[in-house]
């Protein structure tokens, strides 16, 4: 996960091997729902720290609410 404040952006960075399973679909939804609501608050720390939850709860098979 790559945060770059100034510029207003968010991006994750698969490896190969997990695009599979982190899809850009799944990624951009888990910016939308569990980081930018955050990130316009200013609140960063939670913003990132959501978006990491959010990431390893795919990766543990914990279904998002949103999906």
């Amino acid at each position: 996960m790559l945060l770059v404040n100034d510029v207003h952006r968010i991006e994750f960075i698969t490896g190969r091997g997990t695009e599979g399973v982190l899809t850009d679909g799944l990624c951009y939804d888990i910016q939308q729902e569990e980081m930018v609501p955050y990130f316009k608050e200013n609140d960063y720390v939670t913003g990132m720290i959501r978006g990491t939850q959010a990431v390893a709860d795919v990766f543990y098979g914990i279904p998002p609410d949103y999906y």
